[in-house]
């Protein structure tokens, strides 16, 4: 992903560099046309001299003489077809350098000189000139490119500064936590977007708060209003199931009646447990044996693992000390235990290991779950006739309120939970 700013200055500094690169050209083409009619200009003028001192009086022995003193203005008879001056550019051998080097060449006819019909070609060297127009096209590109270096440099450095309110923002906004039930407090700023933009996410953020509170009041309220009405509900279905002038049809009734409302009450235990861990009740740390309560918790399922059918198998069980409220931990190990056991077919296996401060509990299963979904609230295919569908989502906030970290994967044919401590 690339930032704003980033994008926003590659794009002007593509577009200063091809106008530079078409710049370059121009400059250079425009640079030698206006010296070569300098150049021009210079040639006519001397022409027109010559013609105004000297035509009249020349004669054809003072013109040998004159072609050997004057090398830029020749005098030869005339090419028949000249009628008008003509500029034309040529490669001239200089004797001195012994290479050939470009002229600016005037070719005039001189009908009436010496009495005859006769030219002169007035030359200008432009090797020196060509030189200079490139070296001055060089010190134009290094002044244009360090001054569009240092334009990005300066741009880049002040965009940064004009940002930073934004990227403090954003920083704030990505460490914003419903749990943490504040809202997020961002620093004065001058630019009217930004403070907008502040302004905004404080009222949604504090929207949000209110409302996750609510929502936690809520489920705490109900949970807590329901207990009474299904201790009653259960000493009545209890009574009712003591009566003996029960037809068996009524006696089935009555017991699915009670299985079901013990199942609402287990679902309104864990609402209440979930309540409790998202507003911070457990809160007090012992260091905690992690190997002696998964030991105990291991003790109390075996009887319920025998009567399954299903073999609890410790790999490894090394010693793991951690600093945490012994009641969280109990309640991810144990709910971790239970979802394996009750997962679990008759006759497989529920495998034990701990090394490393890492935990693992995996058991066998038909197929794998899907590892967005298997730690949700009530998530579909995760609750049986005696489950909830809170287990995993209750052992998952145990991990998260105490810092660790519950994952799921598909290995073999199994099902992984591992915890790291």
């Amino acid at each position: 992903m690339k930032k704003l700013l980033d994008i926003t200055l590659r794009q002007f500094a593509v577009f200063a560099l091809l106008l530079v690169a078409a710049s370059l050209p121009l400059a250079y083409w425009a640079t030698w046309r206006i010296y070569l009619d300098e150049v021009d200009e210079s040639l006519t003028q001397k022409t027109e001299d010559f013609v105004q001192r000297y035509s009249a009086r020349f004669t054809p022995a003072e013109i040998a003489v004159w072609n050997d003193y004057q090398r830029d203005m020749q005098i030869s008879p005339a090419v028949s077809g000249e009628t008008a001056p003509r500029w034309f550019d040529d490669m001239v051998l200089d004797s001195l350098e012994r290479e050939k080097v470009p002229y600016r060449c005037l070719l005039t006819p001189l009908p009436g000189l010496a009495g005859g019909r006769y030219q002169i070609l007035a030359r200008s060297s432009v090797l020196e000139t060509e030189d200079l127009v490139l070296a001055l096209m060089l010190l134009y590109g290094t002044l244009i490119g360090s001054l569009l270096l240092g334009w990005l440099w300066l741009t880049r450095r002040i965009s940064k500064r004009l940002w930073q309110p934004f990227y403090d923002t954003l920083e704030k906004i990505r460490r914003f936590n419903l749990e943490h039930s504040e809202a997020p407090v961002f620093s004065p700023v001058q630019v009217l977007e930004f403070r907008q933009l502040n302004a905004a996410v404080t009222e949604l953020a504090e929207s949000s708060l209110r409302s996750w509170q609510q929502q936690k009041e809520f489920f705490e309220n109900a949970s807590h209003e329901l207990q009474t009405p299904l201790a009653v509900l259960r000493a009545q279905l209890d009574l009712f199931m003591q009566d003996t002038s029960l037809t068996e049809i009524q006696s089935s009734s009555v017991a699915e009646l009670a299985q079901s409302v013990n199942r609402l009450a287990r679902l309104n235990r864990n609402l209440l447990l979930l309540s409790k861990i998202d507003n911070r009740v457990y809160t007090d740390k012992t260091m905690a044996d992690v190997a002696g309560v998964l030991t105990r918790q291991l003790d109390f399922l075996q009887p319920l693992a025998d009567t399954s059918g299903i073999q609890l198998k410790i790999k490894h069980l090394n010693p793991v000390f951690v600093n945490a409220n012994a009641m969280l931990l109990d309640i991810l190990l144990s709910n971790l235990l239970t979802n394996a056991l009750r997962h679990t077919a008759t006759q497989g296996t529920v495998d034990i290991s701990m090394e490393d401060k890492k935990l693992e509990i995996s058991n066998s299963g038909p197929e794998p779950l899907d590892p967005t979904q298997v730690f949700r609230r009530f998530a579909p295919g995760r609750s049986d006739g005696e489950g909830t569908g809170l287990g995993l989502a209750i052992a998952q906030r145990a991990a998260e309120v105490s810092g660790w970290a519950l994952k799921y994967r598909w290995e073999n044919g199994r099902h992984v939970f591992t915890v790291r401590f």
